[in-house]
């Protein structure tokens, strides 16, 4: 295989650890830099599996969640803890030696309740970060660009096209209620082979 598997077990992600691990530049903000947590919240993550590919020196990850529940709303919890992790935890442990910031892939059993997904998570992310005097709307929401979201109908029939929630919270869009993700072409193996999308589109 192109990278390393991790199951729930071996990848467990821990937040509340105190070994120090050499940063990346990827994982590195300015001293001018504000992070605000908002609704997030931290604890650890057992994604189901965690792939780690290298390249030279290189490292990258992409998390997978599979959502066997079909119901949105039990996952609000692990959806603000991801929205934690991307904000800052991620830099804290060994992800932060990787040459770019780790993605999530959240994986629904079917296409039916992928829609209702991601609305959920675009009502729960809500963390960003950004310069000291900068406002939401200025800032990086850095889980509204890394969490991306499809169906294992779609995986098993070639479609790799995943979705992702809006760039801004609906607080700070002109029509809050209308949630319309931005859909990639996220293929696995080309991420691996060093390159992380082969093209998006709105």
């Amino acid at each position: 295989m192109p990278f390393t598997w991790r199951g729930p077990r071996s990848g467990r992600i821990d937040t509340d650890t105190t070994e120090e691990f050499e940063c990346s530049p990827a994982a590195k903000l300015s001293k001018a830099t504000r992070l605000h947590p908002e609704g997030s919240r931290q604890g650890y993550l057992e994604p189901d599996a965690t792939l780690v590919a290298r390249s030279g020196d290189d490292l990258w990850a992409v998390l997978i969640e599979y959502d066997r529940t079909e119901r949105p709303h039990k996952q609000i919890d692990r959806l603000r803890r991801y929205d934690r992790w991307m904000l800052d935890g991620w830099r804290q442990g060994h992800f932060a030696e990787h040459s770019i910031p780790p993605s999530v892939v959240f994986l629904t059993a079917r296409e039916r309740p992928l829609r209702r997904l991601i609305e959920t998570a675009d009502q729960t992310f809500a963390a960003w970060y950004g310069h000291e005097h900068a406002g939401p709307r200025e800032g990086t929401h850095p889980a509204r660009q890394r969490v991306v979201f499809t169906s294992r109908e779609r995986v098993l029939a070639g479609d790799w096209t995943m979705q992702r929630t809006p760039s801004l919270p609906p607080a700070l869009r002109e029509n809050p209620g209308v949630c319309s993700p931005r859909s990639l072409q996220y293929d696995l193996s080309s991420l691996f082979a060093g390159s992380e999308a082969t093209g998006a589109h709105a």
